[in-house]
């Protein structure tokens, strides 16, 4: 399977990202896009010309569902999902946030649990 990954920082460079990917086993990383663009139709061709399965939103909650849900037609990605600013903490860009009593947040999970905009799901994959 391939993946891109849309919207991390502009710093989180592609040797960052095949670490962190290189945990998954038989997952390839066919592009990525930082989410500093102007042009949303271009960000879509890039990611069709790469050819990747699964596509990584990180552009925060809710912009990554206003995203995913407008652009999902034109993708032809079999999985699209929001995953925050989880990229950057995968890949050692920025550190995991933690709450006040020194325990790791969940505020990833609550968003994935409780809200079904999150991710989308397409039958070929």
């Amino acid at each position: 399977m391939e993946s891109f990954s849309a919207g991390r920082l502009a710093r989180v460079e592609r040797n960052r990202m095949s670490r962190a990917w290189a945990k998954i086993p038989g997952l390839r990383i066919a592009g990525n896009q930082h989410g500093y663009f102007e042009s949303a139709a271009e960000v879509v061709q890039k990611i069709n010309g790469s050819g990747a399965d699964l596509l990584f939103v990180a552009m925060g909650s809710p912009r990554q569902e206003f995203w995913i849900s407008e652009h999902m037609p034109g993708l032809n990605t079999c999985f699209c999902m929001g995953v925050g600013g989880s990229l950057d903490v995968i890949s050692g860009a920025t550190q995991r946030r933690h709450t006040s009593g020194g325990r790791p947040a969940r505020s990833g999970y609550f968003a994935c649990s409780s809200n079904q905009a999150a991710f989308a799901v397409r039958g070929r994959c």
